[in-house]
């Protein structure tokens, strides 16, 4: 649908989608890429959130610069964490 205005109409849902869709993108070199496993380094001090177990990156963070989306293999849950090369 367009709007008066020329612009395309997009609900909130859609918009939501959008911005969860860019969240899982690879955008920076310096950052491992999507599907790279990784683990918490000595820096960590987030508590035992990740079970001291491996993640999977799947995506650089949109929102705050060094940050990386992963999926934590045990428990398997989604996370945006800092990233510490």
């Amino acid at each position: 649908m367009v709007t008066s205005s020329g612009s395309e109409f997009k609900s909130p849902a859609m918009r939501a989608d959008e911005v969860e869709d860019a969240e899982y993108q690879e955008r920076y070199s310096y950052m491992p890429p999507i599907g790279t496993r990784v683990k918490r380094g000595p820096e960590w001090r987030w508590g035992d959130q990740d079970k001291h177990g491996p993640g999977t990156v799947i995506g650089h963070s949109t929102r705050r610069m060094l940050f990386i989306s992963v999926v934590l293999t045990l428990p398997v849950v989604e996370n945006v964490f800092v990233y510490f090369s």
